[in-house]
C-alpha cells in the first residue's frame, strides 16, 4: 500500500502546474483573471501556433560563425564559416520528424562546415542546429516538457514584458532548452529567448551538436524577434558568443573553444512588402535576386546612397542616366554592379571604418560603367577614374579611410575567409590590390582603429528593408560585437 502511495505522489507531482511563480503572493495582482494554468497554456498554444504558421513562409536563414582563441582578451579570429540556406518548416529534417527542412544556397558542401579551432584541428559545424537557436523548442515547447518560472516584470527594446525561466521537467532528456524568455503581457508571444541546449548523454537525433562536431556542445545564445504585425512577433536576430575550456566540453575534448556569430531570418513571404516590380532597366539576374529575397526592399538607405550617386554624376558633367543602388541582405562583403544598378553588402556597409568610404566605392563602380565590361587590365583604370570622381564631388575624405578598410582586408582576410569571400562578385580584396598606390596619403587621425563588424544596418523582416540603429537592441548586440 505504500508503495501505491508513493507512485501516486510522483504521479501527482508530475502532474502539477508547469508555471509556478517566484513571488506566489504577488500572483494574483501580476495576472489578473488568469490562473496559472491559464498563462502556461496560452505560452506555450502562442509558441507553437507561430511555429505552425511558418509551413508555408519559406525564409531565409544566414549564419556567420567565428573561431577564436579561448580564455583570452584578444579578438582575433582563427577561422570562420558561412551559411546560407532557404528554410522550409513545412518539410523535417531528413524524414526524423523534425521541422525545418534547409536547403543550403551557401555552406552545404562538407568542407564548408569545417573551422579551425586553437590547436589546429578543423571541427565540423552542423549549420542545421543554427535554425534552432531562433526558438526555445522548435519541436516540443509544451507542458509535458517544460516548467516556466515566472520571475519579473521587465522591460525590452520599449516592450512592457514578463521574463519566466525554462527548465525541462525530466532533465536526463538531451537537447532541450535550459534559460529565460521574455513574453509581451497583451498577447503573451514570446518576443525574446536567452540561454542554451542542454547537453546530451549521447548525440541528439534530430537536434544536432552546432558546436564541435561529436562533442557534447551546445552554444548559449540570445534571440530576439520582430513585431510584424498585432500579436505576430517572427524570430530574425540571434547571437552567440561560448568560450569553454576542454573539462567543461567533454573529458575526451581535444582542445578549448570559443565561437561566436550571429544567426539572421528574413524573407518571410506573405509578410514583407514587395520588391519594385517595374522591369525598366533590370536584368535577368537582379531580378533573380529579387525574387531569392537577397536585395533589400529599397528604403532611406537606397535613398542615400542614391543622393551620392547623384552628387557624383551631376559635379562631374556626366551624363549616366538610370543608375541606382541596392543592399544585398548578406553578410559576405562585396560590391558590384548588374547592368547600371550598384550593389553593396549589408556586411559591407557594417566593415566600413567611415561611412566616407561609400563615395569612393560607388565612384569606383561609375568608372568602370564608363569603361564599359569590366576586364583585369580595366581595374586600375577604374580606379583612376574613381578616384579623379570623388575628388571633383568633394568626397576626397574618404579615399584615406578606403585605404585603411583595403589595408584591414589584407591583414585578416586569412583570418576570416568567409567574411572577405564575395558570392556574387569579385572579392573586394581583389578589387583592392589593383587601386593606386598613394605614396603621401593623409592618413585618418583613428587611422589605429580596430577593424569592426558593426551592427549598425539591420534587416527588417516586417518589411525586407534596410534600417539604421545607432543604438544596440540587446546588450549582445553591440557595434563591435566582432572586433578583430
Amino acid at each position: 500500500m505504500r508503495c501505491v502511495k508513493k507512485i501516486l505522489l510522483l504521479i501527482l507531482v508530475y502532474l502539477t502546474p508547469c508555471l509556478v511563480f517566484a513571488d506566489v503572493g504577488a500572483s494574483a495582482t501580476e495576472f489578473p483573471g488568469l490562473t496559472h494554468e491559464q498563462l502556461a497554456k496560452r505560452i506555450f498554444e502562442g509558441e507553437r501556433g507561430m511555429i505552425a504558421g511558418l509551413r508555408d513562409s519559406h525564409p531565409l536563414l544566414e549564419t556567420y560563425l567565428q573561431s577564436l582563441s579561448p580564455n583570452t582578451q584578444a579578438q582575433r579570429p582563427i577561422d570562420d564559416a558561412y551559411f546560407l540556406s532557404k528554410v522550409d518548416f513545412s518539410r523535417s529534417y531528413k524524414d526524423r520528424g523534425r521541422s525545418g527542412y534547409q536547403t543550403f544556397i551557401f555552406g552545404g558542401g562538407r568542407e564548408d562546415r569545417k573551422v579551425h579551432v586553437n590547436n589546429g584541428e578543423r571541427f565540423e559545424l552542423y549549420p542545421d542546429g543554427y535554425l534552432d537557436m531562433l526558438f526555445v523548442d522548435i519541436e516540443a515547447f509544451d507542458a509535458d516538457t517544460y516548467d516556466l518560472t515566472y520571475i519579473q516584470r521587465d522591460t525590452w527594446n520599449g516592450e512592457r514584458c514578463l521574463m519566466f525561466s525554462v527548465v525541462p521537467r525530466n532533465p536526463r532528456f538531451q537537447g532541450q532548452f535550459k534559460g529565460q524568455i521574455w513574453v509581451e503581457d497583451a498577447a503573451f508571444k514570446i518576443i525574446r529567448i536567452k540561454g542554451t541546449f542542454t547537453p546530451p548523454h549521447r548525440p541528439s537525433f534530430y537536434r544536432h551538436l552546432v558546436g564541435g562536431g561529436n562533442l557534447p556542445l551546445y552554444l548559449k545564445f540570445d534571440s530576439v524577434r520582430q513585431q510584424v504585425a498585432p500579436d505576430t512577433w517572427l524570430p530574425f536576430y540571434t547571437y552567440f558568443d561560448e568560450n569553454k575550456t576542454w573539462q567543461q566540453i567533454d573529458r575526451d575534448a581535444e582542445t578549448d573553444l570559443r565561437y561566436r556569430g550571429h544567426i539572421f531570418m528574413w524573407g518571410y513571404k506573405g509578410i514583407h512588402a514587395k520588391a519594385d516590380t517595374n522591369p525598366a532597366n533590370k536584368s535577368d539576374d537582379l531580378a533573380q535576386l529579387e525574387k531569392d529575397r537577397l536585395l533589400a526592399n529599397p528604403g532611406l538607405v537606397e535613398q542615400g546612397l542614391n543622393t551620392v550617386v547623384r552628387q557624383i554624376l551631376v559635379t562631374n558633367q556626366i551624363d549616366l542616366s538610370g543608375i541606382q543602388c541596392r543592399v544585398l541582405l548578406t553578410t559576405p562583403i562585396e560590391i558590384f554592379h548588374l547592368g547600371r544598378t550598384i550593389i553593396l553588402s549589408r556586411g559591407l556597409l557594417n566593415i566600413l571604418p567611415d561611412d566616407s568610404v561609400i563615395p569612393v566605392l560607388l565612384a569606383r563602380e561609375i568608372g568602370e560603367l564608363l569603361l564599359g565590361v569590366p576586364s583585369t587590365d580595366k581595374q586600375a583604370e577604374s580606379w583612376k577614374m574613381g578616384l579623379a570622381l570623388v575628388e571633383r564631388a568633394g568626397y576626397s575624405k574618404g579615399v584615406a579611410y578606403a585605404y585603411l578598410l583595403f589595408t584591414q582586408l589584407a591583414q585578416h582576410s586569412t583570418q576570416v575567409p568567409n567574411l572577405t569571400r564575395a558570392r556574387f562578385s569579385r572579392s573586394l580584396v581583389d578589387v583592392a590590390r589593383t587601386a593606386p598606390k598613394q605614396a603621401t596619403l593623409p592618413l585618418p587621425a583613428n587611422e589605429g582603429q580596430p577593424f569592426l563588424l558593426r551592427g549598425k544596418y539591420w534587416i527588417d523582416p516586417a518589411t525586407g528593408s534596410l534600417e539604421v540603429r545607432n543604438e544596440p537592441s540587446t546588450n549582445a548586440t553591440a557595434k563591435n560585437m566582432f572586433s578583430f
